[in-house]
């Protein structure tokens, strides 16, 4: 038993499991060449390659990229099993970190325009990376915001996951940009679906009295943060009472979908 008290009996079981479910979602030889790109110790940045890029993913050998990757290809945290989304042709991901997301919902959804807004540098240049032979993602460095109004990361320190921007100016330069500008400058009347993962920063934009665009979105999911902003639950769904729709909870995201008359 010392050996394995050493290793950790606990993690050796998690990682089995984690084995067994990336060979039952990629098959035996690519699940396997997953899990050890995985979990060996990587010096800067590494890919890991499989089915859902023909030119791998570009990771840092750091918890947030993993966990991220991990969220996406292995927990399927994207998948709506709850109701069909036919042929969705206009995607925003806000907060697409890494562009993990980005690249699922392209290969879900291949007639798509997908927009992945990312406002950290280090993530951005993973995100433009990981996309760079996807021509139907639009890479743009900027924030998710209730108006265009330059923002900074909040806390630069966190994990490569967890930046939040809030009101100001710094020599990064990030721009705070809403949701109505990037479909009048695509010339959308509608987001088939809009995924939004941008750590607290949903709490300001729902607390607004106008948000004209909410009523164009079709599937709208999001993760909320009154973990590190308290309070984004309930401005939230205070902004969705005047419109129909139905609210599925799915891993960390709450998917919802709007009705047709609004």
């Amino acid at each position: 038993m010392g050996v394995f008290q050493k290793i950790g009996v606990r993690k050796i079981g998690i990682l089995v499991i984690e084995y067994i479910n990336w060979v039952r979602f990629y098959g035996l030889g690519e699940g396997s060449s997953i899990f050890f790109s995985l979990i060996r110790k990587k010096k800067g940045r590494y890919k890991v390659r499989g089915r859902f890029s023909r030119t791998g993913i570009e990771l840092r050998d750091n918890v947030s990229d993993k966990a991220i990757f991990k969220q996406v290809f292995l927990e399927k945290q994207y998948v709506n099993p709850f109701f069909d989304i036919p042929g969705a042709t206009t995607i925003i991901d806000a907060g697409a970190n890494i562009g993990a997301s980005a690249l699922w919902f392209a290969s879900q959804f291949p007639n798509a325009a997908i927009v992945a807004v990312e406002p950290e540098e280090g993530n951005f240049e993973l995100l433009r990376a990981n996309t760079v032979h996807s021509p139907k993602v639009t890479p743009l460095q900027a924030a998710i915001w209730y108006k265009a109004e330059p923002v900074i990361i909040a806390n630069p320190d966190d994990q490569a996951a967890s930046f939040n921007v809030e009101t100001g100016v710094a020599a990064s330069g990030i721009d705070g940009i809403t949701i109505d500008s990037i479909m009048a400058e695509r010339d959308w009347n509608t987001v088939d679906i809009l995924k939004m993962d941008i750590e607290g920063a949903e709490k300001v934009i729902f607390s607004q009295p106008n948000i004209p665009w909410l009523g164009k979105v079709k599937v709208l999911i999001i993760e909320l943060h009154d973990q590190s902003r308290p309070g984004c639950a309930k401005t939230f769904f205070t902004a969705l009472q005047k419109y129909e729709y139905n609210a599925y909870f799915h891993h960390e995201n709450i998917l919802i979908h709007f009705g047709e008359a609004r």
